[in-house]
């Protein structure tokens, strides 16, 4: 089966780069600077090289990506595809050229990039300011994002969301693309040291919630009184989510229904198609 990883990059092997090899960088604002690493040639390949020699620990992309394939028992390439969003700048363009080159030498596909969202390129329209800029950036993120999401998972792709590199405005919004879409997202954890994997809306309920949530949903009511005192606490959780709704007749509760919410939930992340 084909999967999809829409990638967040950030600038992790950069950092790695100085850190490791003892290298005096400027910051990454410095533009005129890392322009000029991006076009060298000869920059690009000591990147991939230091790629090469422990992808996993040398990039925080990789670490996640890898990591979660492993974990899956993923060891053909050739139907694992990804789409890396970078930022505007020359700094990100280069960690996500580099990136690319090394995924497509193991196999990898590539679905290439988000270049025309604006909002992380380097110059603003007339009129506008950064903040406007970037929220309007992100918000066309978004939908180009969730739109390529659910156009893959249509023609059959296993489309998983990884926001571990990148601002941290980009976790927000894969985490909104997740809950959009019903769609999984994975990062690593660093005090766990190992990958995570999400359920869309991060809910992750009990089988017997979702048995109890499977009931409202095709019954649409609950009505049995000892059904509602049996599952007391069970529905206050939900109730407390916005998944249920209760009647109640001088404070005892004699109804329990789910709500459109609760069913847009069922539907999205537990209903099997």
């Amino acid at each position: 089966m084909k999967e999809l990883h829409i990638i967040t990059v950030g600038t992790s092997i950069l950092t790695n780069f100085k850190n490791y090899k003892g290298e005096n960088f400027p910051p990454f604002s410095d533009e005129d600077f890392w322009k000029e690493k991006l076009e060298d040639p000869l920059f690009r390949k000591k990147l991939l090289d230091f790629l090469e020699e422990n992808p996993k620990r040398h990039s925080a992309e990789l670490n996640s990506l890898l990591s979660f394939l492993e974990k899956r028992g993923v060891k053909d390439f050739n139907n694992v595809y990804f789409y890396l969003i970078e930022t505007a700048t020359s700094s990100g363009e280069l960690c996500g050229t580099v990136l690319r080159e090394f995924l497509k030498s193991k196999g990898f596909k590539d679905l290439g990039s988000p270049k025309d969202i604006y909002g992380y390129f380097k110059e603003l329209r007339e009129g506008e300011n950064k903040v406007d800029s970037f929220q309007k950036g992100l918000s066309e993120l978004l939908n180009s994002t969730v739109s390529l999401a659910r156009q893959k998972s249509r023609e059959g792709f296993k489309v998983y969301f990884n926001p571990t590199g990148g601002f941290k405005a980009h976790v927000i919004m894969m985490g909104l693309a997740s809950a959009l879409t019903g769609l999984p997202f994975y990062y690593i954890h660093e005090e766990f040291r190992d990958v995570i994997e999400f359920h869309p809306l991060f809910l992750k309920l009990s089988e017997e919630e979702k048995d109890f949530l499977g009931i409202l949903y095709r019954e649409k009511r609950v009505i049995e009184k000892n059904l509602i005192t049996e599952k007391r606490k069970l529905i206050e959780k939900l109730h407390n989510l916005g998944i249920v709704e209760i009647r109640k007749d001088d404070d005892t509760p004699i109804e329990v229904k789910i709500t459109p919410l609760g069913k847009t939930i069922f539907e999205m992340v537990f209903k099997t198609p």
